[in-house]
């Protein structure tokens, strides 16, 4: 099976060569791959690899680089957003319990080198609504 590493590194071989006609053969050379398993998995893109050997693999520069493009939209991943539950809420009593336990060194001291990070926001802007219901009652 043809996969993105795969294609860029047969890409990279193909732009490389200085030949007019870089055929199989040649790739097999440089690459280090028996050329029937090259075959095998090129078979994916150019369908007529196995009846031709003297395929110009310059003239599929495009669509390898396609191949690549698609596969490369396949394999984003979504970045899932991290929730902030209630019961991770409820282990402080509130602002100032969160920002003691979490950004003071010991003896009370606030840690200047501390970095929030997205789930310390999060965290600390529900309990700051929590805050703001407590005094609304």
């Amino acid at each position: 099976m043809l996969n993105k590493t795969k294609i860029l590194k047969y890409l990279d071989l193909i732009k490389k060569s200085k030949k007019k006609c870089y055929f199989v053969m040649d790739l097999s050379n440089d690459s280090g791959i028996k050329e029937d398993s090259l075959k095998e998995e090129l078979i994916e893109v150019i369908p007529m690899i196995n009846f031709d050997p003297n395929i110009n693999l310059k003239d599929y520069i495009e669509v390898l680089s396609k191949r690549y493009e698609e596969l490369s939209l396949l394999n984003k991943k979504e970045v899932k957003k991290r929730v902030v539950r209630n019961n991770e809420a409820k282990e402080y009593f509130g602002v100032v319990d969160y920002i003691y336990r979490n950004m003071c060194d010991d003896g009370g001291l606030i840690n200047l080198s501390y970095s929030l990070t997205e789930r310390d926001i999060k965290l600390l802007s529900k309990l700051l609504k929590e805050e703001k219901e407590r005094f609304k009652k």
